[in-house]
């Protein structure tokens, strides 16, 4: 059996060796796709570590495909994550994670941080209003990867700055709203299984 099929099969060593023959062409892929702009807040390397990350989730439900899908497959992954992180960057930029919350007040901060997440068919303020909503939150955050409840406690709770938050975890700034963005959804996605 070739290394392709025993990584789609959940081979993890396979699909670690296979992923690392394709890691410098993506690497030179994104480093190319940077804009200028943002060239010194994206690391290519930051991207490539979440596409791989991605990779290893999803691999096993990619049956039908070849190697070279595969490859177009991994391509596809990096250039989402790179688009996720301008878009986050852009709205950054623009004031559009603007947080107008008082200082010490996680009450006034988990309502921003449920409107952002919007996990419920209710409006926000009727979900915020009570307790249980904010308790869900809590148990939710808990359920987080670390490096993504650090991300979202520190800017999203307590209005610490993305920069700060960047240097503290030893990454870029636009990983640092990659973490962001994949903890609103895991996040989302944990209040709404809660809430069911």
């Amino acid at each position: 059996m070739d290394l392709f099929s025993q990584a789609i099969d959940g081979d993890e060593d396979a699909l670690i060796q296979l992923l690392e023959q394709f890691s410098d062409p993506i690497r030179r892929q994104i480093g190319r796709q940077i804009p200028r702009r943002f060239q010194s807040m994206i690391d290519a390397d930051d991207i490539l570590q979440q596409t791989f990350v991605d990779a290893i989730r999803s691999v096993t439900r990619l049956r039908n495909l070849n190697e070279a899908k595969f490859a177009a497959w991994l391509r596809t992954l990096a250039r989402r994550n790179l688009i996720d992180i301008i878009r986050s960057l852009e709205s950054h930029r623009r004031g559009g994670n603007a947080r107008h919350v008082t200082a010490n007040s996680w009450s006034a901060s988990a309502s921003h941080l449920l409107d952002i997440v919007s996990f419920t068919s209710q409006t926000p303020s009727r979900a915020v209003a009570t307790q249980e909503s904010i308790d869900r939150l809590q148990r939710a955050l808990v359920g987080l990867p670390q490096d993504y409840r650090l991300v979202v406690e520190r800017y999203d709770l307590k209005s610490e700055s993305i920069e700060d938050i960047a240097e503290f975890l030893g990454r870029s700034v636009g990983a640092v709203f990659m973490l962001r963005k994949r903890a609103h959804r895991l996040l989302s996605d944990l209040l709404r299984s809660s809430s069911a």
